[in-house]
């Protein structure tokens, strides 16, 4: 189940600097020794929430926007517990619609060290979703001493929306918006 980091900051902090010198997390971690959940409070530039199972943190995701464009630049996840891969996939699923349905996000972007066992997680929900792979920065991260390629993805929201109701749809049935009656569906969010 998806919480607010807030509720759980103390123990996340905790999951976070027992798994810095932990060789499973070195994809999450680049190789980076920064260890602790930063700007808690700041829900304007970043979207944070924790993947808990019996009062317990499981996973951690956090999506960095750029605004005033109103994307996402840089999504993270971590899964802390093993033993339950069914809910941390789900709460990952769940964060993500939260970022385009609820927040509106126009862009996803993201990116995957190669080699991560996760990769090929992230290459077929990323199919799935209809967003597509960037391209390789070749030997662009150092981790334990070798050099890396890291795999950049980017899913682009093609949904209609209605510029007065917000009502969002996967197709156009009519231009009216069926929903309030009063706004126009559109594609473009400049029209919005």
């Amino acid at each position: 189940m998806l919480k607010s980091v807030k509720q759980y900051e103390d123990e996340l902090n905790e999951k976070l600097t027992s798994s810095i010198f932990d060789k499973k997390y070195k994809w999450y971690h680049f190789g980076s020794n920064d260890c602790s959940v930063k700007n808690v409070d700041d829900c304007f530039n970043y979207t944070q929430y924790v993947s808990v199972v019996n009062d317990s943190i499981i996973g951690y995701f956090i999506a960095s926007w750029e605004r005033p464009e109103n994307f996402v630049n840089s999504l993270s996840c971590i899964n802390f517990d093993s033993s339950y891969p069914h809910a941390f996939a789900i709460d990952l699923i769940r964060f993500l619609k939260y970022i385009k349905n609820n927040l509106g996000a126009k862009k996803i972007i993201f990116s995957t060290v190669v080699g991560n066992p996760s990769e090929e997680y992230y290459d077929r929900l990323i199919k799935i979703a209809g967003g597509r792979v960037v391209g390789t920065f070749r030997r662009d991260v150092l981790i334990g001493n070798k050099y890396y390629d890291v795999k950049y993805y980017e899913w682009i929201n093609k949904h209609f929306v209605c510029n007065h109701c917000g009502n969002i749809t996967k197709k156009r049935k009519c231009i009216i918006c069926e929903k309030c009656g009063l706004g126009e569906i559109v594609t473009d969010y400049n029209q919005i």
